[in-house]
């Protein structure tokens, strides 16, 4: 639950308490720890956003355009197949022909007994702002600021009145009987008289006039009450002797958050810190802080406002860049081969290994930590004689020059000579390398499990006391400890009891900013369904060039997140990976769809949850859907429990003569993959003989096949080497078993889906993050109308 006010308040733990209901709070200012909630809300304020600009009304109808959003997403369906939450609720559809635009003229029909004469109005003239529920009725606005319910109206619904039609009514109204309901202004100004003696009691406008940008600050959060905060004028600013050195953005949003029982009350802690009231025609909406704030990091400690001061210095501290180096690299490029050096190849961690190793870890609940080498290269030791000129600054005596000890970056086996360190410490310190992941290091003191999985200088730790391994390789080389995995390989990681989720969202974001995407409309699909690329001709090619574009980095972005933790855009990328050497602008318009789809699913990722013993494999292919080559693509997908910890999709080396051909190569694939997650099993000591490995298909004769190998005319010209399935199925390492289509996971990613399909296979691979609607509609009733005073007359 979010940390605002409203949710830390006694009578809503009182609520709580008497209902059994256990509340947990966020971090201050951290929304990602409540992605779904959060995107919930932005999603509802787009809408609601969209509904007061098309209707050209005034931002302080902000209330009534939500609660319609909410509406209007209550009485939609989330797809075709599931009803909506409306009819969910009342056990009916919703009619829509009771739907109107929102914020359009309206004729509201004024019953024959409340009539002035026979001559009168028959009618009144008001806006569309809203639905009753349960009722056939709808909300209607008038110019004085009433609100009617009432079913005898007539719209007109291409008529907007906006603004102006309430600026004449709203002019003449009282700013404290429309939004500071429960305060008197004039006790309040009689009582602070001292202050300024000269404060009214009554403003002009409901509306300030615009205010100088120097006066408004940039942190005032949107769609905030206004009841917790005062009206000060213009030229009252706030001390300009504030350190610059901390920001105080985070002061003025923690003093407006804080909630207390009567506005009175608010009013008066904000008088007694330095607010005042004054008259201005110019008024807008800030805070008074104290001439002296604390010049040290003790004084804001026991200073009144402690907490304020070290929300601001906290979030300061995290926007300031953590690490600033400065590093002697050598020209790499010069090296000679045989020389200065000799074997480069270096192993870095596969992801697949990481995502099992968590899964063990939440699983188990064992604790998972980072930790950073500093300057790891600088730890190894070169076995080739290498020198090296001074650099600028350095002075040495004529003739003389540097003879490298150690590795330095920019060598070519610079990498390679930390990985042999590694491994010769790790060995020294009762661990061995896996032999399906030469770089996952396992403990083999049964006392002790441990696994640390290294990619370079990043290691990821995985036991039930952590601690130990970090006081042997601490005391080897000098780490940064990085406490609970957060971020790791560019995935944010967050860690709930039982639950793991992977996400790239601040990635997302980056990409679709660099591609200037970030306020594209989102799609549904990455693909449209059947959508094969073909090779660019030569004018779409150099059209696409004069472009200036860097597609191969374009799609190395995307591949990482394909590989990372959105299997749903594997199959998309591979495509668009098949055209590195030639691309055209067809394939430019598709790698800008999928920054779409991404635009609109950036806060999608994987879920790790407690699995068993239980590992699956779904091996699918489809049928000669390239155009050019007409090769299969072969989809994998491998499942721990309900857990996704691999997956994979290409295009296959050779050309099948039949789906059997096919799918049986897809089979080949999912049993070599299956053994080696088999062999990883074995290395971490969870042995194989405990689990249960199965091989799943949705073709029944490549599984008949391998099951029980025939040489007919039909199968003969199979390569031999496909064949290798049968053997390991004699030796029952694992168990062939067909699922239906319908089942097949692995079919996202052997062929562009259609949207209903694509969103039902991302749901059954346990994606997090999916776009939820929140049903705000009680809690938006009861801010709003705390912040507003509406009369609402009925007329019969």
């Amino acid at each position: 639950m979010d940390n605002g006010g409203e949710f830390v308040s006694s009578a809503f733990k009182a609520y709580f308490e008497k209902l059994g209901i256990q509340s947990h709070f966020t971090a201050p200012y951290t929304p990602q720890q409540n992605p779904v909630a959060k995107r919930g809300n932005r999603t509802t304020s787009e809408k609601a956003r969209s509904l007061l600009k098309q209707a050209h009304l005034s931002n302080q109808l902000w209330g009534e355009a939500v609660i319609t959003a909410v509406f209007y997403e209550n009485i939609s369906p989330a797809n075709r197949n599931t009803p909506s939450a409306f009819q969910m609720w009342y056990g009916k559809a919703f009619d829509f022909s009771r739907l109107r635009v929102f914020g359009c003229k309206a004729f509201v029909n004024i019953a024959k007994n409340r009539r002035l004469g026979k001559f009168s109005d028959t009618s009144k003239v008001g806006i569309l702002v809203g639905y009753q529920l349960g009722q056939h009725n709808w909300q209607i606005l008038f110019p004085d600021m009433t609100i009617v319910y009432s079913h005898d109206v007539v719209f007109h619904e291409s008529v907007f009145p906006g603004k102006a039609f309430f600026t004449s009514a709203v002019s003449s109204l009282p700013l404290t009987e429309y939004l500071l309901v429960s305060i008197d202004t004039q006790e309040v100004c009689a009582e602070n008289s001292s202050l300024n003696s000269s404060t009214p009691s009554r403003l002009n406008s409901v509306v300030p006039p615009p205010v100088p940008t120097s006066v408004v600050s940039s942190s005032t959060p949107a769609g905030r009450p206004g009841w917790d905060v005062v009206l000060l004028p213009a030229e009252h600013q706030p001390s300009q002797n504030i350190d610059s050195n901390i920001s105080t953005d985070n002061i003025l949003l923690e003093k407006r958050r804080r909630r207390l029982p009567d506005a009175h009350h608010v009013v008066d802690s904000l008088l007694q810190s330095g607010t005042s009231l004054a008259p201005s025609d110019t008024s807008t909406i800030t805070l008074d802080f104290p001439d002296h704030p604390p010049k040290t990091y003790r004084q804001a400690l026991v200073s009144p406002d402690s907490e304020s001061w070290l929300q601001a210095i906290a979030v300061e501290k995290m926007h300031l860049s953590e690490k600033h180096k400065a590093r002697l690299c050598a020209q790499g490029c010069a090296q000679i081969e045989g020389l200065e050096y000799g074997e480069t190849y270096a192993p870095t961690g596969a992801m697949a290994t990481l995502r099992f190793i968590l899964t063990i870890g939440v699983s188990n609940d064992w604790e998972i930590h980072q930790m950073d080498a500093k300057t790891a290269f600088l730890n190894s030791t070169l076995n080739e004689v290498i020198y090296l000129r001074s650099p600028s600054g350095l002075q040495l005596p004529p003739g003389k020059c540097l003879c490298l000890l150690k590795s330095i970056y920019g060598l070519k086996q610079s990498p390679r000579c930390w990985y042999q360190e590694l491994v010769s410490f790790f060995k020294t310190v009762g661990f061995s390398p896996s032999l399906a992941d030469s770089c996952l290091f396992i403990s083999q003191d049964s006392s002790w499990p441990c696994l640390v999985h290294v990619h370079v200088d990043d290691m990821t730790i995985v036991s039930p006391d952590v601690s130990r391994f970090k006081r042997l390789i601490s005391s080897s080389y000098d780490m940064e400890d990085l406490g609970p995995i957060r971020h790791i390989l560019g995935i944010k990681v967050c860690r709930d009891t039982d639950v793991l989720s992977l996400s790239q969202n601040t990635l997302i974001e980056k990409i679709l900013a660099e591609y200037g995407m970030a306020a594209s409309k989102s799609v549904t699909t990455p693909l449209d369904a059947g959508t094969y690329l073909l090779p660019a001709s030569d004018e779409d090619h150099r059209t696409f060039l004069s472009l200036g574009v860097n597609y191969r980095r374009a799609v190395g972005l995307l591949n990482y997140l394909a590989i990372s933790t959105r299997p749903n855009l594997a199959f998309s990328v591979s495509l668009l990976s098949q055209h590195l050497e030639k691309p055209g602008m067809v394939h430019w318009n598709v790698f800008k769809w999928i920054l779409c789809y991404l635009s609109g699913t950036h806060m999608l990722g994987l879920t790790i949850a407690k699995a068993q013993l239980n590992l699956r494999v779904y091996a699918d292919a489809s049928y000669a859907n390239c155009p050019v080559s007409r090769r299969s693509h072969t989809g994998l997908m491998i499942f721990l429990d309900n857990t996704l910890i691999h997956w994979r999709s290409r295009r296959q080396p050779s050309v099948s003569s039949s789906s059997t051909e096919a799918e049986y190569k897809a089979l080949y694939d999912g049993a070599q993959q299956l053994l080696w997650f088999c062999k990883l099993f074995n290395d971490v000591s969870l042995g194989a003989s405990t689990f249960r490995l199965t091989l799943l298909g949705d073709n029944q004769l490549s599984i008949a096949l391998a099951k029980n190998p025939s040489s007919s005319v039909r199968t003969m010209h199979i390569d031999i080497k496909f064949h290798w399935i049968c053997e390991q199925l004699l030796k029952g390492l694992f168990e062939l078993s067909y699922v239906p289509t319908s089942d097949m996971h692995a079919d996202l990613l052997t062929k562009a889906l259609h949207r209903v399909k694509h969103e039902n296979f991302v749901n059954q691979v346990s994606s997090v993050g999916i776009e939820i609607h929140l049903n705000l509609f009680i809690v938006l009733i009861i801010v709003h109308h705390t912040l507003r005073c509406v009369l609402t007359v009925s007329y019969s």
